[in-house]
């Protein structure tokens, strides 16, 4: 026994350098992130051609330290079938080695489940990285009353994988992917598409949380935008001069927000690209009520004095100033009147201009923002009346989803201690919640589900009426409805919470809005005063993902054809345009 010992060490000093003992692989791989971090990677397609593989364009995806579930396995919100090579290249071994089972559901016209067996294993280790391999079958259960309900068949997939044991996380992966898969409701004769692809997947960069140099990056990525929205302005001599190019047939509402959002990045009213804008509005007559609610939000940002919300909030100033002129206030005053008379009713809106949607009397998106157009408007100086105010609070409950349920919702205000590494302070505790649930597009038969950017709206709406009822001196204001308002918004970001992601539009992935989504939180978030939902920084992930997908030129583009709407909105979550709402002082 003795004897033996000499041996033993001997054997050892004798293995390869990096190669690691027993003890040292018997743990499994582990992700380390924070919940907030950002690990950026490529997705390329792999060809091979007379023995020589070719690597396609890169696709990019972006990991959350939050989209990893309790087990560590990779699960980003609202799934769809392009996530595949993703959640497979990310899955990692447990501690059990007998296969397993997992159902995730996929979003297509309707909820998919897709049912997955198979196992990830760790074939080598070295001290610094675990190298791992894995297989997996997969299918949708489909009804069964016809074949073709199965949208995806005779799933297979075989990976490899690398784990970097030092930094925590996934760095390189190949998924061999092959599937079947038919289109929902396809006739009986139409065969089913084969899939077969082979992925190259890995890292391109990390974004610790709040890293070093963050700030930099934001305000570099504001400057740029600021450039690249000037040149949206069309010349002095050429027709429609000096309007911005419109988005769709809104030229009016393009060149509205393009003030707004130079405004809100610092650029002096009397600079000449807005000044010439500005006065281009006054010739106009707007109808929609997106061009109205814009218009009013361009010159109350324009007109906003620096230092205004302090000194509102401190007391030492009663009500905001706007020192429009004569000619901008008339105007002013007429677009916010032709506002509040096209309601369907108090707090209700919708296309009053567009006969096509006649049958749509009104539905969140437009009421969200006649709700900022009456906000501005009272900045401006013309008051609303109260009836205004409590009809967005009938709407919105009315458009919250059917049959919420009870929960619970953390949330980081601001002023309140978090721990920068995702832990919350002693003191932050999960808030019960009566009704946790979101709010809908529309009352129409095909607006069932709540998506994230009308959540956002309901959110923010209800903010707005609450905080307008309240300095006014409302009775209507009572303690019964106040908490009834402040649930409704508790119940909108505990869905938020279940459902949050801001590398895909939650609920609506295929939906082209996914600035118009980024601005919408920006905007709930400011209002009530919300620094992170759940353990996620919604600034900083928001922030990350637009630092990643602005275009060479300064623009950021969803691919849909005019990018001034994406663009403005990129720059209003960066620069965080939204005013506070004052809640002392006065």
């Amino acid at each position: 026994m003795h004897r033996a010992a000499p041996v033993l060490v001997v054997l050892l000093l004798l293995l390869p350098a990096g190669i690691a003992t027993a003890k040292e692989t018997a743990a499994p791989p582990a992700w380390r992130l924070h919940p907030s971090e950002v690990i950026h990677y490529e997705r390329r397609v792999v060809t091979t051609k007379d023995g020589k593989e070719a690597l396609s364009g890169p696709h990019r995806l972006t990991l959350y330290g939050h989209d990893l579930r309790a087990e560590g396995q990779y699960r980003p919100v609202t799934l769809e079938r392009a996530d595949l090579p993703m959640i497979l290249a990310m899955w990692l071994p447990g501690a059990a080695k007998a296969e397993t089972k997992h159902k995730v559901d996929l979003v297509f016209p309707k909820v998919i489940p897709l049912r997955l067996k198979g196992k990830t294993r760790v074939v080598s280790s070295t001290a610094e990285a675990h190298e791992l391999a894995g297989e997996w079958t997969f299918q949708s259960r489909g009804s069964g009353e016809r074949t073709d309900t199965h949208e995806i068949k005779k799933g297979r997939a075989a990976v490899t994988a690398t784990f970097d044991r030092t930094q925590g996380h996934v760095v390189h992966a190949r998924v061999d992917l092959a599937y079947r898969y038919v289109k929902l409701k396809a006739s009986s004769a139409e065969k089913p598409t084969r899939v077969k692809t082979l992925f190259d997947i890995r890292v391109k960069r990390r974004y610790p949380f709040r890293y070093e140099g963050f700030q930099a990056d934001v305000d570099k990525a504001i400057d740029k935008g600021v450039a690249y929205l000037k040149t949206l302005q069309i010349k002095d001599g050429e027709e429609h001069a000096p309007s911005y190019v419109p988005h769709g047939k809104h030229r009016i509402g393009s060149t509205a927000l393009a003030v707004l959002t130079l405004a809100a990045c610092d650029v002096p009213r009397d600079d000449p690209t807005i000044r010439k804008a500005l006065d281009w509005l006054l010739t106009q007559e707007p109808k929609r009520t997106y061009d109205r609610a814009i218009c009013l939000m361009a010159f109350d940002k324009a007109y906003t004095p620096k230092g205004e919300h302090a000194a509102l909030a401190r007391g030492k100033q009663k009500r905001p100033r706007r020192d429009l002129t004569q000619a901008e206030r008339r105007w002013c005053r007429t677009v916010a009147d032709d506002l509040l008379s096209s309601g369907s009713s108090p707090g209700f809106w919708g296309y009053p201009s567009n006969s096509r949607r006649s049958l749509l009397k009104f539905d969140t998106s437009n009421s969200q923002y006649a709700v900022l157009g009456m906000r501005a408007a009272a900045n401006l100086g013309f008051p609303i009346d109260e009836s205004q105010w409590l009809g967005v609070v009938r709407y919105f409950k009315q458009l919250r989803e059917r049959g919420p349920v009870p929960g619970a919702v953390r949330l980081v205000r601001k002023g309140e201690a978090v721990h920068d590494d995702g832990r919350y302070a002693d003191t932050v505790k999960p808030k019960p919640v009566k009704a946790a649930g979101g709010f809908r597009y529309s009352t129409l038969e095909g607006s069932k589900r709540p998506w994230a950017s009308m959540t956002c709206a309901g959110i923010a709406c209800l903010a707005i009426a609450r905080n307008a009822l309240a300095r006014m001196g409302s009775p209507k204001l009572n303690a019964a409805l106040d908490k009834e308002i402040r649930q409704l918004m508790d119940g909108g970001w505990a869905w938020m919470e279940a459902h949050w992601g801001v590398d895909r539009h939650p609920e609506k992935p295929r939906n082209n809005w996914f600035f118009y989504y980024l601005y919408s939180l920006e905007r709930a978030a400011v209002l009530d005063g919300v620094r992170r939902v759940g353990l996620k920084d919604w600034y900083f992930e928001g922030a990350v993902q637009l630092i990643l997908r602005q275009g060479g030129k300064g623009n950021w583009d969803y691919g849909g054809g005019s990018d001034i709407a994406e663009t403005c909105f990129a720059l209003l979550f960066l620069k965080r345009a939204t005013s506070p709402l004052v809640t002392t002082g006065d």
